[in-house]
């Protein structure tokens, strides 16, 4: 997929995932608006997650 990936977030994957996808921006851990700016400037967003509620 054509773009920039961005991802934002942490955990115990995300060594690995970084060196598997060095092309991406990791950003870590955001909150408040700098997270709500990431959601409004972005075309898709993606939740990955092992639950589903």
């Amino acid at each position: 997929m054509p773009g920039t990936k961005i991802i934002v977030g942490d955990g115990p994957a995300r060594v690995s995932m970084q060196r598997k996808y060095s092309e991406a921006v990791w950003l870590g851990y955001k909150f408040g608006e700098e997270l709500a700016k990431l959601y409004a400037d972005s075309d898709v967003f993606v939740f990955a997650s092992k639950e589903a509620n």
